[in-house]
């Protein structure tokens, strides 16, 4: 399977240089509730949108595509949003959401087991430790200002199991795409939207597929070994 990471450009070097590491002492990107910072987090539906929340302005968007054959395996574990979420509420200390979360963050290593259904239920999981070069892929580059609607579609989730239930397609499909990946900007809408606009507005909706189509051209690749030379 490939997952993926959404950064900034201003970790490119780096990552280029050592892999993919966790934040360690570094400030999260979510001041309530931070990450564990031993782990790197991963999905398959979100990278845009944490790309996006992460890089500052005039920044660019990075996608790091991840093989997770070359992962070892002990080290993959569920997100803690995902247990929280998934935990009928008095199975888990805490009021609210968050101190359910904050929980099972600082026990993540004892949900192990759940990480396959993490994946499943909400498109996300996280690995402990750093991940290595070799493991990396692919990487890809967004220009904010290049690919605006792409942008306020990856910044639309909300990240909960009954969201990724609908939407989970379109989600992998917008990563795809930020990806560098060749995908039809029709898949990037919900089935029965798409139809209804296609029907009720039929030469707008025509223009709007044709902005995201040029808007995904814009994405560059990199040649990710060549890439790691220059880094190095």
């Amino acid at each position: 399977m490939k997952l993926y990471h959404g950064t900034s450009e201003r970790y490119l070097q780096q990552i280029l240089r050592d892999g993919l590491q966790p934040r360690g002492e570094l400030d999260g990107n979510w001041e309530k509730c931070p990450s564990r910072s031993d782990c790197v987090y991963l999905t398959v539906a979100y990278a845009p949108y944490y790309g996006f929340f992460t890089a500052n302005e005039e920044e660019q968007i990075v996608i790091v595509e991840v093989d997770s054959n070359l992962l070892k395996r002990g080290n993959l574990l569920p997100d803690e949003d995902y247990i929280a979420q998934a935990t009928e509420k008095d199975a888990i200390p805490g009021e609210t959401l968050e101190e359910r979360t904050i929980w099972v963050r600082d026990r993540l290593h004892t949900f192990a087991d759940y990480q396959e259904m993490s994946l499943n239920g909400l498109g996300n999981c996280c690995y402990r430790g750093t991940i290595s070069l070799e493991a990396i892929t692919r990487i890809a580059i967004a220009e904010p200002d290049k690919t605006s609607n792409l942008c306020l579609m990856a910044a639309d989730p909300t990240i909960t199991i009954m969201n990724f239930a609908l939407m989970q397609d379109v989600y992998q499909n917008l990563t795809r795409a930020f990806a560098g990946y060749p995908v039809e900007a029709k898949t990037l809408i919900l089935d029965y939207v798409a139809i209804l606009r296609e029907k009720t507005d039929t030469e707008n909706f025509a223009k709007h597929l044709d902005v995201l189509q040029a808007e995904m051209e814009t994405i560059t690749v990199m040649n990710v070994k060549a890439s790691r030379a220059i880094a190095v």
